[in-house]
């Protein structure tokens, strides 16, 4: 009789112990406590820490264990591990390591070809399963929906009809406060965008909409602007630096609805004529007292407007040193040396 070694307990142990009875497997699983739920359907169940790889392939050695097999992602390395240390098939221990996700792993574990591995089935609608012949048991997961939480292991189609129906009311109720957060954060920066446009441009008006309002989730997002003193169609016709501080004016419009502890700017200014980049510069210190900002700019306009400059320069050939430099101590120096 073939000895299967389970890693692991709880459902999955119990639904391998059941298949590999009626196969005439004898089944020794093993777990860091007494598990009732498994015990009742293995032959017999090992308490030990399964962490310990070297000790759990000894006594496995000791069984005359013929293969293993996994109950979670979390112990596919472990059985890896013990299979490739009792010359046993199955994926090595060195790939078993980078493998978390949970229906390769099933997919893996097939390799040992010892006892029946339960269906994984992704699903979308329940029609689906008019079209197929299921065996069960099956692990059911909602489509493109990663993580643990969601995964429910069912054993009769009763059970999987209630299962699908409670996964797909999860996902529309998902969908729904997805919908709620975005279209509220949309009408918050919305609202902060003209007022952030007028102030950058000197005037006009600015606003965003959405391209498919009955598909919020899916939606691309227009931007409508009006410049003082122009008349433009099409967005694609302003210049490099029209297009920039329109930008500029949405990050602008999101921080304002929604304030960041910290913002990063790689020369977000370096398309700007020189009246524009001390506009944007005077306007970024309106927020001094609410963010911090780090602005990688070679602008003299934006350097004036910073609290510290920092700068790297080389003295020696090959040999970079940062120079720092608070801008009010150098102007009370310069106006000492005056």
């Amino acid at each position: 009789m073939k000895k299967i070694a389970i890693i692991g307990t709880y459902r999955m142990a119990w639904i391998y112990g059941i298949n590999a009875k009626e196969m005439g497997i004898e089944t020794h699983s093993f777990g860091i406590e007494e598990n009732p739920i498994c015990k009742s359907t293995v032959t017999e169940h090992h308490v030990m820490n399964i962490l310990d790889m070297d000790a759990l392939v000894d006594k496995c050695r000791e069984i005359g264990i013929d293969g293993v097999v996994a109950t979670t992602e979390l112990t596919v390395s472990v059985c890896a591990y013990v299979a490739e240390k009792l010359g046993l098939c199955g994926m090595s221990y060195s790939v078993a390591r980078e493998v978390t996700d949970k229906y390769r792993n099933r997919k893996l574990c097939k390799r040992l070809q010892y006892l029946q591995q339960p269906n994984f089935i992704e699903i979308n609608d329940l029609n689906e399963f008019n079209k197929h012949s299921f065996e069960f048991p099956i692990i059911l997961k909602p489509i493109s929906r990663g993580g643990k939480r969601g995964i429910i292991v069912v054993n009769q189609k009763e059970d999987l009809e209630k299962a699908s129906q409670q996964i797909l009311a999860a996902i529309d109720e998902m969908d729904k406060t997805m919908i709620s957060q975005f279209t509220e954060m949309f009408n918050k920066i919305n609202a902060e965008l003209d007022g952030v446009f007028k102030a950058m441009f000197g005037g006009g008006r600015a606003s965003l909409s959405m391209v498919d309002p009955e598909d919020v989730l899916n939606t691309g997002i227009d931007i409508d602007v009006q410049p003082p003193g122009k008349m433009v169609k099409n967005i694609q016709t302003f210049s490099g630096g029209e297009k920039a501080l329109i930008a500029i004016s949405v990050l602008f419009a999101i921080l304002k609805a929604r304030t960041m502890p910290l913002c990063i700017f790689d020369e977000v200014e370096a398309a700007l004529d020189q009246a524009n980049v001390e506009r944007f510069a005077r306007y970024l210190s309106h927020y001094r007292g609410q963010s911090q900002f780090i602005a990688v700019t070679h602008r003299p306009g934006t350097m004036e407007q910073c609290d510290t400059l920092y700068g790297v320069t080389m003295q020696k050939d090959g040999v970079s040193k940062v120079l720092k430099v608070q801008l009010k101590d150098a102007v009370h120096i310069a106006k000492e040396e005056k």
